[in-house]
């Protein structure tokens, strides 16, 4: 999806804001099967949500450099993944990619865009057309409710607040809190290639948000 420039807002944080150094340690517990598998092997065997919507084989986790260790459960139905990210990590570490995002029409209306808010459980819809997108629709701004069917996405919409791809989470963790920011767009040059959320970070253990 390509963004319109115009309609985007570029999140940066004050160079007099000093990135916090952390190591932020994120806990999933990953199903394993069909079989039951005990010890180390359970990792190979499992299905472990990387990303948000996206599932990976528990084999490439053991190759992944941000694997701090793995706890198999005593039945050898699951394995608890514990991931590690730095402050130097660049947002794509985290970030749902552009083929997940929700996002909804400029000329839907509210009451379906909010629907499809609760139905997927994200806060923020990108608003797109046709392949571009033209801003960001936010759960705040669908309240209180539409009260007729003549409320539509693009009078409520905002624009788009994006970071380059290659902004560390340390950087954005600093820009959100300071521009009381929840979502941003990830973009490289003119295509927006993913999103990261505040409880993106917050989920992966990143303090302070």
């Amino acid at each position: 999806m390509k963004i319109q420039v115009e309609s985007c807002v570029l999140v940066s944080a004050s160079p007099a804001a000093r990135p916090p150094t952390f190591e932020a340690v994120r806990e999933r517990t990953a199903p394993v099967g069909p079989q039951r598998h005990r010890g180390h092997e359970a990792l190979r065997h499992a299905v472990v949500e990387c990303r948000p919507h996206e599932l990976v084989n528990g084999e490439r986790c053991t190759r992944c450099g941000h694997l701090l260790n793995d706890i198999p459960a005593r039945d050898g139905q699951s394995v608890t993944v514990r991931c590690v990210f730095f402050e130097s990590d660049p947002v794509t570490t985290l970030m749902t990619r552009a083929v997940d995002v929700v996002s909804c029409e400029p000329h839907e209306s509210l009451a379906v865009a909010a629907a499809r808010m609760l139905d997927r459980d994200v806060e923020q819809l990108v608003v797109g057309s046709a392949g571009m997108a033209v801003g960001v629709l936010t759960a705040r701004a669908v309240e209180p409710a539409p009260r007729d069917d003549d409320d539509r996405a693009v009078d409520r919409m905002a624009p788009l607040p994006v970071v380059p791809r290659s902004m560390t989470l340390g950087t954005l963790a600093a820009a959100l809190r300071a521009q009381d920011l929840d979502f941003v767009g990830v973009v490289d040059g003119e295509e927006l290639v993913g999103v990261v959320t505040r409880g993106d970070l917050r989920r992966a253990g990143v303090p302070g948000l």
